[in-house]
Protein backbone atom coordinates (compact mmCIF):
# COMPACT_ATOMS: atom_id res chain seq x y z
CA UNK A 1 0.00 0.00 0.00
CA UNK A 2 0.97 3.85 -0.95
CA UNK A 3 2.62 5.92 1.80
CA UNK A 4 0.25 9.18 2.57
CA UNK A 5 1.00 11.60 5.44
CA UNK A 6 -2.40 12.41 6.25
CA UNK A 7 -3.50 14.73 9.31
CA UNK A 8 -6.91 14.63 10.62
CA UNK A 9 -8.79 17.85 10.72
CA UNK A 10 -12.26 16.49 12.05
CA UNK A 11 -14.94 14.33 12.48
CA UNK A 12 -18.46 14.10 13.00
CA UNK A 13 -21.80 12.64 12.13
CA UNK A 14 -23.53 14.44 9.68
CA UNK A 15 -27.41 15.37 9.40
CA UNK A 16 -27.32 12.32 7.04
CA UNK A 17 -26.00 10.20 9.96
CA UNK A 18 -22.71 9.68 7.70
CA UNK A 19 -19.41 9.34 9.58
CA UNK A 20 -17.38 12.24 7.59
CA UNK A 21 -13.79 12.23 8.41
CA UNK A 22 -11.82 15.12 6.94
CA UNK A 23 -8.24 15.14 6.32
CA UNK A 24 -5.25 16.78 4.54
CA UNK A 25 -2.83 14.62 3.13
CA UNK A 26 0.53 16.61 1.64
CA UNK A 27 0.89 16.70 -1.69
CA UNK A 28 -2.77 16.23 -2.38
CA UNK A 29 -4.82 18.67 -0.90
CA UNK A 30 -7.83 17.98 1.74
CA UNK A 31 -11.37 16.85 1.60
CA UNK A 32 -13.29 13.98 3.34
CA UNK A 33 -14.58 10.31 3.56
CA UNK A 34 -18.20 9.91 4.18
CA UNK A 35 -19.03 6.40 5.66
CA UNK A 36 -22.94 5.20 5.96
CA UNK A 37 -24.25 2.05 6.49
CA UNK A 38 -26.72 0.94 3.60
CA UNK A 39 -29.66 -1.78 5.41
CA UNK A 40 -30.69 -2.56 1.96
CA UNK A 41 -27.36 -4.33 0.84
CA UNK A 42 -25.69 -4.71 4.29
CA UNK A 43 -22.78 -3.12 2.72
CA UNK A 44 -20.55 0.15 4.05
CA UNK A 45 -20.58 3.04 1.27
CA UNK A 46 -18.00 5.37 1.19
CA UNK A 47 -18.15 8.56 -0.51
CA UNK A 48 -14.34 9.25 -1.14
CA UNK A 49 -14.20 12.49 -3.51
CA UNK A 50 -12.92 10.05 -5.87
CA UNK A 51 -9.92 8.68 -4.36
CA UNK A 52 -8.76 5.21 -4.55
CA UNK A 53 -8.86 2.58 -2.70
CA UNK A 54 -5.32 2.86 -1.29
CA UNK A 55 -5.93 6.03 -0.28
CA UNK A 56 -9.38 5.14 1.62
CA UNK A 57 -7.44 2.76 3.59
CA UNK A 58 -4.61 4.56 4.45
CA UNK A 59 -7.03 7.02 5.81
CA UNK A 60 -8.90 4.50 8.01
CA UNK A 61 -5.57 3.09 8.66
CA UNK A 62 -4.38 6.33 10.12
CA UNK A 63 -7.64 7.27 12.19
CA UNK A 64 -7.37 4.08 13.76
CA UNK A 65 -3.63 4.44 14.61
CA UNK A 66 -4.52 8.14 16.25
CA UNK A 67 -7.39 6.78 18.06
CA UNK A 68 -7.59 5.94 21.28
CA UNK A 69 -8.67 3.05 22.97
CA UNK A 70 -10.67 3.84 26.01
CA UNK A 71 -10.95 0.31 27.46
CA UNK A 72 -6.95 0.13 27.56
CA UNK A 73 -5.89 3.89 27.32
CA UNK A 74 -5.97 7.11 29.18
CA UNK A 75 -6.01 10.93 27.35
CA UNK A 76 -4.54 13.71 28.81
CA UNK A 77 -3.81 17.30 27.88
CA UNK A 78 -1.48 19.72 28.55
CA UNK A 79 -0.97 23.58 27.38
CA UNK A 80 1.87 25.47 26.95
CA UNK A 81 1.71 29.55 25.92
CA UNK A 82 3.73 30.61 23.32
CA UNK A 83 4.92 33.96 22.06
CA UNK A 84 5.24 34.62 18.23
CA UNK A 85 8.53 33.04 17.75
CA UNK A 86 7.76 30.00 18.94
CA UNK A 87 4.27 29.73 17.58
CA UNK A 88 5.87 30.81 13.89
CA UNK A 89 9.02 27.89 14.76
CA UNK A 90 6.35 25.13 15.18
CA UNK A 91 5.16 26.02 11.52
CA UNK A 92 6.80 24.45 8.53
CA UNK A 93 6.35 27.83 6.01
CA UNK A 94 7.49 25.35 2.53
CA UNK A 95 5.40 25.94 -0.54
CA UNK A 96 3.69 22.75 -0.58
CA UNK A 97 2.01 22.67 2.70
CA UNK A 98 -1.91 23.56 2.98
CA UNK A 99 -1.69 25.96 6.23
CA UNK A 100 -5.86 26.02 6.79
CA UNK A 101 -6.63 25.39 9.90
CA UNK A 102 -9.25 23.09 10.72
CA UNK A 103 -11.38 24.85 13.23
CA UNK A 104 -11.98 28.56 13.45
CA UNK A 105 -13.97 30.56 16.05
CA UNK A 106 -15.07 34.27 16.43
CA UNK A 107 -16.23 36.43 18.33
CA UNK A 108 -15.82 40.29 18.14
CA UNK A 109 -12.76 40.81 19.74
CA UNK A 110 -10.92 37.37 18.86
CA UNK A 111 -10.81 34.79 15.87
CA UNK A 112 -9.45 31.63 17.16
CA UNK A 113 -7.30 29.15 15.04
CA UNK A 114 -6.23 25.42 15.38
CA UNK A 115 -3.82 23.61 13.49
CA UNK A 116 -2.78 20.08 13.66
CA UNK A 117 0.93 20.24 14.02
CA UNK A 118 1.63 16.46 14.29
CA UNK A 119 -0.07 13.30 15.68
CA UNK A 120 -0.44 14.69 19.30
CA UNK A 121 0.37 18.30 18.95
CA UNK A 122 -2.10 21.25 17.92
CA UNK A 123 -1.04 25.18 17.83
CA UNK A 124 -4.22 27.41 18.95
CA UNK A 125 -3.51 30.88 18.29
CA UNK A 126 -5.77 33.78 18.73
CA UNK A 127 -5.66 36.95 16.07
CA UNK A 128 -6.87 40.01 17.30
CA UNK A 129 -10.41 41.20 15.12
CA UNK A 130 -12.63 39.19 12.91
CA UNK A 131 -10.65 37.50 9.85
CA UNK A 132 -12.98 37.71 6.89
CA UNK A 133 -11.10 35.36 4.52
CA UNK A 134 -9.35 32.47 5.63
CA UNK A 135 -7.73 31.73 2.54
CA UNK A 136 -6.03 35.51 2.34
CA UNK A 137 -4.82 35.00 5.73
CA UNK A 138 -2.95 31.27 5.28
CA UNK A 139 -1.25 32.63 2.03
CA UNK A 140 -0.31 36.02 3.93
CA UNK A 141 1.48 33.50 6.59
CA UNK A 142 2.71 31.08 4.19
CA UNK A 143 4.12 33.94 2.00
CA UNK A 144 5.83 35.96 4.96
CA UNK A 145 6.62 33.00 6.89
CA UNK A 146 5.30 34.75 10.45
CA UNK A 147 1.54 35.18 11.94
CA UNK A 148 0.33 38.65 11.04
CA UNK A 149 0.94 41.98 13.66
CA UNK A 150 -2.99 41.26 14.95
CA UNK A 151 -1.29 37.91 16.80
CA UNK A 152 -2.96 38.04 20.18
CA UNK A 153 -1.75 34.68 21.72
CA UNK A 154 -0.68 30.87 20.98
CA UNK A 155 -0.93 27.84 22.92
CA UNK A 156 0.61 24.48 21.88
CA UNK A 157 -1.33 22.08 23.03
CA UNK A 158 -0.51 18.12 23.69
CA UNK A 159 -1.74 14.93 24.43
CA UNK A 160 -0.53 11.69 26.17
CA UNK A 161 -1.81 8.21 25.72
CA UNK A 162 -1.24 6.58 29.08
CA UNK A 163 -2.09 2.94 29.24
CA UNK A 164 -4.84 2.32 32.16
Amino acid sequence: MKEYNITYTDTFISINKELVLKWVAQHIGFGELCLRFDKNSGKVCIDSERMGRDFVKAVLNKMVDNSVFVDFEKLTKTTKSLNLEEANSLFSFEDHIILLPFYIEQDAELTQYRWHLSKNNVINVWLEGKEENIFSLSQNIQKNKTFPKNFKKAELWTWNIEDK
